[in-house]
């Protein structure tokens, strides 16, 4: 009993910094700054979502779901093809190549800024959503991942499938795929999170308005206010964009949590 009550209470500590923030989101700047801090609030208003929805929150959308579904789906498929060739091919210089990528997951990302800023000029794409896109889609972290699943996975029915005639790629799509569906998914979570909040990167490239995604677009919005509007509600209305921020990473971890436990146990045995 004494366990679970010290849970609930770690829970509830834990959690209280989002209700604060959500029931802020309906507050005017008073209700925000009343002391002590009020549970519920007393005349709750929509003026500060009014102000959000009054930028073009529906392009910036757009543009995020472009983003975020390009870089799941690039992050997937270099993720199996990669962890494929590495875990059930020899050829020269894996050993080499492979401590190569995992290099890369102990390189600092602020070092690569300007590498990528030259790579992506070079290619002419700076300021685009390709930008956004390609950087993010190489997941050092999960070809090693993928790598460690796959060597569990049973050779047996690889060559069973060799037998009745299927090539590669039909093992990766109807065998590797299937039996891997966890770990696929929990690094398609992990490249969809990175994605949504990529703040530096994508802050630094999508500077026109246009091509802006909701975290940038809505972050911009309220950081850069115009003097007759800066004594309104500047606090309220920053929560409301973080409760709308928080709505996609919530979404996330509710349908795919379910496969993080099963991604750690690895696949199938013989």
């Amino acid at each position: 009993m004494v366990n679970k009550t010290l849970l609930v209470g770690i829970f509830v500590i834990l959690l209280s910094p989002l209700y604060f923030l959500f029931i802020g989101s309906f507050q005017d700047i008073y209700g925000i700054f009343v002391m002590p801090p009020r549970l519920f609030p007393i005349s709750p208003t929509l003026k500060n979502y009014q102000w959000v929805f009054s930028h073009p929150i529906m392009m910036w959308l757009q543009n995020t779901l472009i983003v975020s579904t390009t870089t799941v789906f690039l992050s997937v498929l270099i993720t199996i093809t990669g962890g494929y060739a590495f875990a059930f091919y020899d050829f020269p210089m894996k050993r080499i190549l492979w401590i190569i990528v995992l290099s890369g997951i102990m390189v600092p990302r602020m070092s690569l800024v300007i590498p990528r800023f030259m790579v992506l000029g070079k290619l002419q794409l700076n300021g685009t959503l390709a930008s956004a896109i390609l950087p993010a889609a190489y997941m050092p972290t999960g070809l090693y991942l993928a790598r460690t699943y796959f060597e569990t996975i049973p050779k047996s029915l690889m060559e069973a499938a060799r037998i009745d005639g299927a090539n590669d790629a039909q093992i990766m799509l109807m065998i590797i795929a299937p039996i891997s569906r966890p770990i696929l998914t929990a690094i398609a979570l992990f490249s969809g999170i990175n994605s949504l909040g990529d703040y530096l990167w994508q802050m630094l490239q999508l500077q026109r308005i246009e091509v802006q995604t909701l975290l940038i677009g809505l972050i911009r919005a309220s950081m850069f206010r115009n003097s007759a509007e800066a004594n309104v509600n500047p606090i309220g209305r920053s929560m409301a964009v973080a409760v709308i921020l928080f709505i996609p990473l919530l979404l996330i971890f509710l349908v795919a949590n379910k496969y993080f436990t099963s991604a750690l146990s690895g696949a199938v045995k013989e």
